[in-house]
Order: structure tokens, then C-alpha cells, then sequence
């Protein structure tokens, strides 16, 4: 599932604002129990974008209520994935 937390922000003068949107996104997803990776926003709109956007949902990993049983995964990005040390799981 596809979700777009950011595509009606259209004032670039505050680029936090998308770590903003996202933590709450993220914080929402994760406290219902949703398992989920990011992806495709590079492709939506560029790679400091996405990089905030990383940041806003590792922070709201982090930050999750202790009975949220969500989990925020990865990333699609290969640099970011490496940046914020996402690990596949052995199987």
C-alpha cells in the first residue's frame, strides 16, 4: 500500500516540515501496529526530501508508545538504507 503523507506541502521555504509530517505519519502507522518501509520518495521528489522524510520516520521508530507493535523496516534507497543502517533479517 502506497501511502503519500506529503504530496499537497507545497511551501519549500520550510523543508522541515516534511520530518514533521512524516514523524506523525510514522507515529500513527506504528502505534497501530503497522509494519512498513519507505519508498519512492526520491522519485516523487528529490533526495533532500527524502532524506528528512528518513529521518522524520526513524525518529518516530524511536519514539513509538511501548505497546505499538509496528515497525518501520527499510527504505527502497540503497544509500539510505546504508546511512540510517537498515539490516535485512536472516532467514
Amino acid at each position: 500500500m502506497d501511502i503519500f503523507i506529503w504530496n499537497n506541502v507545497t511551501d519549500t521555504s520550510r523543508p522541515w516540515i516534511y520530518i514533521d509530517l512524516a514523524f506523525d505519519k510514522g507515529k500513527t502507522l506504528l502505534d497501530h501496529g503497522a509494519v512498513f518501509s519507505e519508498f519512492g520518495t526520491r522519485r516523487r521528489r528529490s533526495y533532500h526530501t527524502q532524506d528528512l522524510v528518513m529521518k522524520g520516520l526513524i525518529r518516530a521508530d524511536k519514539e513509538k508508545s511501548p505497546d505499538g507493535s509496528g515497525k518501520l523496516t527499510g527504505t527502497s534507497n540503497v544509500h539510505f538504507a546504508h546511512r540510517y543502517i537498515f539490516r535485512l533479517p536472516l532467514l
